[in-house]
């Protein structure tokens, strides 16, 4: 994967300021530190801007070009991409870098500030999006099998699209949380079970979840926590899932329903789910009604998590609708969890 990174974090990485942009500027330094085969790109006048200082001795400057040279790849500028540049509403910096990033051919530019490249031709990535493509697109590659203890995932790159969710978002986080206190050091499916005090077959369900949202990986006989959510918190696992749930096609006709009707009740929930596993070759074993409820459950439960559904009550019956905050997530972990598990346990028995 190839990315060019807007100038404003590369400076605000040197000047090591502390402002709203300081969240956004480590986590990227995280990413490329932990993922070495990222190629990624800045501008040539993004070079200049930062060595070229008044304050700055020679020696220092040039040390800091050959740190900088090392590790990004530098897109010079051309008499065209200039000329290029000037068709674009957006200011020159922005214009330079959506003009070098289409020349050297980048995936994407990383940046927290979309709005001032302003009708762009590529795409406009945070963090978070980067980090999910980034999982999702390694997963083969570090999938490193042992034949006496190969562990049962699918053998071709996942579909989140299509995915349909095996357990709740509450025994996924447990999962995580365990993961997170063994490091990079993972656990075996039996380790797992026993911490989760979880069946071997329940396990193996954990551990599709979280494979196919590029959660965790595996590693010979152990599953091992993907690297940008080892320091985690919910929000940031809530954030995470936010984008990545919005990729999967029950999500997205769950959402076309509620903006055509303002709502969604449980059985436009059932009658989006049945037909999604029909069309999926898995209807036989999503028609029977606990099979179907159980599924709802499931799936409630982790677009409550990520905050993409919100849940209303009207007497007796309950529906949901699209948070008119959607993408803030302001999540207090012990209380939310604790009414999660609660929804869960209502669901589970209804």
């Amino acid at each position: 994967m190839k990315v060019l990174v807007d100038s404003d974090v590369v400076e605000e990485h040197f000047l090591n300021r502390e402002n709203d942009m300081s969240r956004f500027v480590k986590a990227f330094c995280r990413i490329i530190t932990q993922n070495p085969e990222l190629e990624v790109c800045i501008t040539r006048r993004c070079l200049n801007k930062i060595c070229d200082s008044e304050h700055m001795e020679l020696e220092e400057a040039e040390g800091l070009a050959s740190k900088i040279v090392n590790r990004f790849t530098i897109c010079s500028g051309s008499p065209q991409i200039l000329h290029d540049a000037r068709q674009h509403d957006s200011k020159i910096e922005p214009a330079l870098e959506l003009e070098c990033g289409l020349k050297w051919k980048v995936d994407a530019i990383i940046t927290q500030e979309p709005k001032k490249y302003g009708e762009n031709t590529l795409p406009l990535w945070s963090v978070d999006e980067l980090s999910i493509r980034l999982s999702l697109d390694s997963i083969i590659s570090r999938r490193s099998y042992e034949p006496q203890e190969q562990l049962s995932l699918p053998w071709s790159e996942p579909d989140t699209s299509k995915y349909m969710v095996r357990n709740t978002i509450s025994i996924i986080l447990k999962a995580l949380n365990i993961l997170k206190t063994v490091g990079f050091q993972g656990l075996t499916k039996n380790d797992l079970s026993s911490n989760l005090q979880l069946s071997g077959e329940t396990i193996q369900s954990i551990i599709w979840d979280l494979y196919n949202f590029g959660m965790a990986y595996c590693s010979g006989s152990r599953v091992i926590i993907s690297q940008h959510l080892l320091d985690t918190g919910s929000e940031d696992i809530s954030k995470y899932l936010s984008i990545a749930l919005k990729e999967n096609l029950i999500v997205q006709q769950i959402y076309a329903e509620i903006e055509s009707r303002q709502c969604i009740n449980r059985w436009g929930l059932d009658k989006i789910i049945k037909a999604h596993a029909h069309e999926n070759g898995m209807h036989n074993k999503i028609l029977k009604d606990k099979t179907l409820g159980d599924y709802r459950c499931r799936i409630i439960s982790w677009l409550l998590f990520a905050k993409l559904l919100e849940k209303r009550s009207n007497g007796s019956n309950d529906f949901f609708v699209i948070p008119q905050n959607e993408g803030i997530h302001k999540f207090n972990a012990p209380s939310e969890v604790q009414q999660l598990n609660l929804f869960e346990l209502h669901l589970s028995e209804s």
